[in-house]
């Protein structure tokens, strides 16, 4: 039997605005639906988009009324969310292109259980238009019948590849990231950006903790610089102001050894110092020169990013050439 559903939202922006506002307003209102259908052109910005949203409405401080800057990027639900290991922030990937009715199997029978710690369980379901049609009609009955304080996001660049039973179940949001002109004067002005300044302070954070050594003991650590990689490779647009971020501090870490009062980031005097007390001026050096080989390679092959920084806070946090 075919139930009639009511047709999906499709909000189209090229700035995304319009997009932002009805995704502000779910938030807001509390009223968020079964699943979600983000839909554009760009696959990455999507999928960041979707993880922005799990991390606005399970945030533990949000910070504004706003989509992008709710999230505080700080409190343990962000913290798990940036680092992939949130127990109910959930992804489904294609395995060789295709998504097959194994995985949606797991996923039904793992979401018969409650979620463990989140307000709202999020299934993101990455590449959405490559589950073969038997892993749709198992999504479908899903979608009929939602687990408990469970949603979807589906991303898809081709809904034309999907069931039309499944998108008229989904809200339907197109979702472009700004133009390159756009995104240039945004990272020109980012500092005056609060979602920038929670980033930068994120950043520095991470390599704090990649550095100091003590911290290193537990498991979730010692896996710090893959994490942080992984990461940082998903936003190749900022990636350069990122690293931009860590030279500046091992700039004011190199300072230190002569003259604190000369650093930039002051919110962390009081840390670089405790640091400089433990890490020599030549070791500091090689942060620079084992960062600058990172940005060189990333600029000869851009494909190998996520490798390159493997490599680049992996050796930082050993400290060794």
């Amino acid at each position: 039997m075919i139930v009639a559903a009511t047709p999906p939202i499709s909000i189209h922006s090229s700035s995304g605005s319009k997009a932002l506002s009805e995704l502000k307003n779910i938030i807001q209102n509390n009223k968020i639906p079964n699943a979600l259908l983000f839909t554009g052109k760009d696959n990455s910005f999507l999928i960041r988009s979707a993880e922005n949203f799990a991390k606005a409405i399970n945030c533990l401080h949000p910070l504004q009324k706003s989509f992008f800057k709710i999230p505080c990027n700080q409190c343990n639900s962000c913290k798990k969310i940036i680092a992939d290991m949130h127990p109910d922030i959930i992804r489904i990937v294609p395995d060789n292109h295709i998504i097959k009715i194994a995985a949606i199997r797991d996923l039904f029978r793992f979401t018969i259980s409650k979620p463990n710690e989140a307000a709202m369980r999020v299934i993101i379901i990455e590449n959405a238009d490559t589950m073969n049609e038997q892993a749709q009609n198992a999504f479908l009955k899903m979608l009929e019948e939602p687990p408990v304080n469970t949603f979807f996001i589906l991303i898809a660049e081709n809904i034309n590849s999907l069931l039309a039973t499944i998108v008229s179940r989904c809200r339907n949001i197109w979702l472009n990231p700004v133009d390159i002109k756009n995104k240039e004067h945004i990272a020109e002005n980012a500092d005056n950006d609060v979602e920038w300044v929670n980033r930068k302070n994120w950043i520095i954070k991470e390599i704090i903790s990649i550095i100091d050594t003590e911290k290193q003991q537990n498991r979730f650590n010692k896996l710090k610089p893959l994490l942080f990689a992984e990461k940082l490779s998903r936003e190749p647009d900022i990636l350069k102001k990122s690293l931009g971020v860590i030279s500046t501090f091992f700039r004011d870490l190199a300072v230190c050894h002569y003259n604190p009062d000369k650093i930039n980031n002051t919110n962390y005097t009081q840390t670089l110092i405790n640091i400089s007390n433990k890490i020599s001026l030549k070791k500091t050096l090689y942060f620079f020169s084992t960062l600058y080989e990172a940005e060189r390679k990333n600029h000869f092959n851009p494909s190998s990013i996520r490798l390159n920084l493997e490599c680049l806070f992996l050796k930082i946090s050993s400290g060794e050439k």
